[in-house]
């Protein structure tokens, strides 16, 4: 690991880490893993932690923006359980895309 950073919000906190480019990331996945599997358990109004990856350096790529067409009406907001079931679901699919 070359790097470890923090961040607390409010009902949540994310932890970064950075391995070398050379370093295999399910190699790093795997290390990640067990070292949580040693924790005896966790506060009982936290989540267990869930973990994402993704490839050395990467930054997005692609942002995928949804509006509605001129004169819909209705709130953009009540598309959400469609983009996180459906579009969001297909995307996950596909080998070496990482979703945040």
């Amino acid at each position: 690991m070359t790097e470890l950073l923090s961040e607390a919000k409010q009902a949540s906190g994310k932890i970064t880490l950075s391995f070398d480019g050379d370093f295999s990331l399910d190699r790093a996945l795997i290390e990640v893993i067990n070292r949580l599997n040693r924790v005896p358990q966790y506060p009982t109004e936290a989540d267990e932690p869930i973990l994402s990856t993704a490839g050395g350096r990467s930054r997005p790529i692609a942002w995928f923006i949804i509006k509605p067409n001129e004169g819909n009406e209705i709130n953009i907001e009540e598309y959400r359980d469609y983009i996180e079931e459906v579009v969001q679901s297909r995307f996950e699919r596909v080998s070496g895309v990482a979703l945040s």
